[in-house]
């Protein structure tokens, strides 16, 4: 069976990069690690790389600078979906007027609002209006690395143990991403 057509929104802080978190395990042998950087982070582009089926953006306010992710991983540069430029964000407003609170959020949507298959968003926590259009939109699945919202146990946040079969489930990804507990 071939997995649906999905739209990815990949945030960086808090998902991939966890500067200053104690249990996080960083690459230590990789130099050219992007500052943060946590386990299972490099395996997890490129597993989004190679999976034709997604079409993945960054909504970061990392910016165009989350284009040395893809250079770390050794994958081709993805879109950017988030900051908007200001015209955009202007067309958005207009068009999703609910959102234009959560900058991230209006982003999403203006990005989003000709795709016609499921949406996948990963974030370290989700405003109250991100999780009013996922409400209201079946195609759209959040998935939290913040322990708490996703009412974990585990206190560490980012790409651990207790999400990363959610992650990998979500963008029906085979590959195994190894990460720390």
């Amino acid at each position: 069976m071939l997995a649906e057509q999905t739209l990815l929104f990949l945030d960086i802080q808090g998902v991939l990069s966890i500067p200053n978190q104690p249990v996080a395990q960083p690459y230590a042998q990789d130099v050219a690690a992007p500052w943060g950087a946590v386990r299972g982070s490099k395996e997890l582009i490129s597993a989004i790389a190679w999976a034709e089926w997604i079409a993945p953006l960054w909504i970061s306010s990392f910016g165009s600078q989350a284009l040395l992710w893809n250079d770390w991983a050794k994958t081709q540069r993805w879109a950017i979906a988030y900051p908007l430029s200001d015209q955009q964000s202007a067309q958005a407003a207009a068009a999703f007027p609910s959102a234009k609170q959560d900058a991230k959020c209006l982003a999403a949507r203006w990005c989003s609002r000709r795709w016609p298959h499921r949406i996948v968003w990963i974030e370290d926590g989700f405003s109250a209006i991100a999780k009013a259009w996922a409400a209201e939109n079946p195609k759209l699945q959040l998935v939290s690395t913040c322990p708490f919202e996703a009412r974990s146990s585990s206190d560490r946040t980012g790409l651990a143990e207790w999400n990363i079969e959610k992650i990998r489930a979500a963008l029906s990804l085979d590959a195994l991403i190894p990460v720390d507990p």
